[in-house]
């Protein structure tokens, strides 16, 4: 999906904090210094250094687990008339109430929908890939009000996965730790669901994400066209599978906006990988990264570093059985 953006003309920035922001009359200018640390990634003090200029018609704040801290320390910024005024506005504290506060200012006065991300942690366990089909479809608990519930299902890879927990925890910072109490209860579902899973599989690892939930159960998706601002936040699990759709709905809103309009559709069908070449290359590199078109890139997902590991020995064993 990157490799299509940049092929749409679209300039990318990995590991980048904004430390400033300002409305102009052509729309935004932030102050954005590259190359931080994940933990830096934040507006603290220790990224207050003389920032690079960029500018934009919109900002899109499409930032997930920091997406209210995005809303509260920009639109603050823009909405200067508020009563509620930080002593420093830019580098804003980053405790709940400090938080909650602006956010509900922006809101007041129209320059967001309201929210406040909470995020919610789900823990996965892998199991090793069956050498035959013993799990060909997902098993789903009925939905409840809150989440849709843990999940026994097959990946891509083979692999047998038991999970996502929903944990509403304060932690924002990837990756996210697991615990051994979860783990074995999810451990004990699993081999409920499927009692010949012992007898197959074993647990090959453990992982776990956080999802930026709101207090809200939808979508929080919204254009302040008077002040240049969109919203895109609370994308909980379906965002990878709906960031299309999502990206086609923000652009008909924003267009109408736009004079001249530079929105242009897809001219191509999104970057088709070759995932046995990837695959092959993330092994041979042994460093954790692949390289698409001169670019690299870091293999992150659990789910694929360990199902390409998993490809590998098997691959291995295969060879040794042939040669002995």
């Amino acid at each position: 999906m990157l490799q299509a953006v940049r092929e749409g003309g679209a300039t990318i920035r990995r590991g980048a904090a904004i430390l400033t922001g300002e409305k102009c009359a052509a729309g935004w200018t932030l102050g954005v210094r590259s190359n931080v640390t994940e933990t830096g990634a934040s507006c603290d003090a220790s990224t207050r250094e003389e920032p690079e200029e960029v500018t934009g018609r919109f900002v899109v704040n499409a930032a997930g687990l920091h997406a209210d801290r995005v809303q509260a320390a920009l639109l603050q910024v823009w909405a200067v008339h508020l009563s509620c005024l930080l002593p420093d506005p830019l580098y804003l504290s980053t405790t709940t109430g400090s938080l909650s506060l602006i956010t509900r200012c922006a809101k007041q006065e129209g320059g967001g929908p309201g929210f406040e991300i909470r995020p919610r942690k789900g823990q996965y366990v892998v199991y090793s890939a069956p050498s035959f089909p013993l799990l060909t479809r997902p098993i789903q608990p009925v939905p409840s009000q809150r989440t849709k519930g843990v999940f026994l299902f097959p990946s891509v890879h083979g692999n047998i996965v038991v999970g996502p927990t929903a944990e509403d925890v304060t932690e924002r910072e990837m990756p996210a730790s697991t615990d051994a109490p979860t783990t074995a209860r999810l451990q004990q579902l699993a081999e409920r669901l499927l009692p010949r899973l012992t007898e197959v599989c074993h647990v090959e690892g453990t992982y776990a994400g956080l999802r930026p939930a709101t207090q809200h159960r939808d979508y929080q998706i919204a254009v302040d066209a008077p002040s240049r601002w969109v919203t895109v936040a609370g994308i909980r699990s379906t965002g990878l599978s709906g960031s299309q759709g999502i990206g086609r709905y923000v652009a008909s809103m924003i267009e109408p906006h736009l004079q001249p309009s530079r929105l242009q559709a897809p001219t191509a069908s999104p970057y088709m990988l070759d995932e046995s070449g990837l695959r092959q290359q993330f092994l041979e590199r042994g460093d954790g990264c692949v390289e698409l078109d001169g670019v690299k890139y870091r293999v992150t997902h659990p789910l694929t570093r360990i199902g390409w590991s998993q490809a590998n020995l098997q691959a291995q064993g295969i060879a040794k059985k042939a040669r002995l």
